[in-house]
């Protein structure tokens, strides 16, 4: 199995899909307990809203501000892949890209402003549907912008990284949407949580993580046993030998 994945035509960056698949799993983690503490906790009011326009700085940040930062990183490897040049009529492309953007960002806030005063039909009136909006508008703009970077040039060693990453978000889509329910939970003011209920759901939380951290930690053995796979930057984590800081690329290894 090691030489199949290891030596074969299935080499890819395995750590990446093991943070993937990682985080993935932390997700479904909160969320479960987030649902475990929704129903026996009293329920919280945000009503009066006595400023409407944090809510709006709050979704400009998310959607604009965050992506932004991480979609800018795009526009550097597109250069070094020339897939894009380094100037456009007389303009460098990073210029080019933030003046796309900064129409972008301009509409989203005139749409949000917008939408305060007179509600945009495309918004859910439900809080529950305003958060799915928000969470899969998020996801799948991220989604797509780690697409673009990864596209010049894209090869078979992407294609499981980039595939991982695809079907983890199909997987948040379909949970988002699918597992919810918009009923109307009673207040519970002194619905206190039983300790032993509490003692069980951690117990559970703590042999998930046990679980998860022994499969993934097996399947990474499995595939490239004891041995260096022979490419980027050779680093010891654990052990006599272990290092601080980044890796090295090129460092001679045993």
């Amino acid at each position: 199995m090691s030489q199949a994945f290891g030596e074969g035509k299935w080499d890819t960056n395995w750590h990446s899909v093991l943070e993937q698949t990682y985080g993935f799993l932390n997700g479904i983690g909160i969320a479960l307990a987030m649902a475990y503490l929704a129903r026996r906790l009293p329920r919280a009011s945000d009503e009066p809203r006595v400023r409407p326009w944090t809510e709006v700085i709050a979704v400009f940040f998310v959607l604009v501000v965050i992506t932004y930062v991480n979609i800018v990183k795009d526009v550097s490897t597109w250069v070094k892949e020339k897939a894009v040049p380094a100037d456009l009529y007389g303009l460098s492309s990073w210029a080019w890209f933030n003046i796309g953007y900064g129409l972008l960002a301009a509409a989203v806030l005139l749409l949000l402003a917008r939408h305060v005063r007179s509600p945009l039909a495309l918004v859910p009136k439900s809080y529950l549907g305003k958060g799915q909006l928000l969470y899969l508008v998020l996801l799948w703009w991220m989604v797509v912008g780690n697409l673009m970077r990864a596209i010049p040039p894209f090869n078979e060693q992407r294609l499981i990284t980039e595939g991982v990453i695809h079907l983890n978000a199909v997987l948040c889509t379909l949970f988002v949407l699918l597992w919810p329910r918009p009923t109307d939970l009673p207040d519970r003011p002194t619905a206190p949580i039983s300790p032993g209920s509490l003692a069980v759901v951690t117990l559970l939380g703590l042999l998930f993580f046990a679980a998860t951290v022994s499969m993934e930690s097996y399947g990474t053995r499995a595939i490239h046993g004891n041995k260096f796979v022979g490419y980027s930057g050779y680093h010891v984590r654990f052990g006599p030998d272990a290092e601080s800081g980044k890796p090295e690329k090129g460092k001679p290894h045993p």
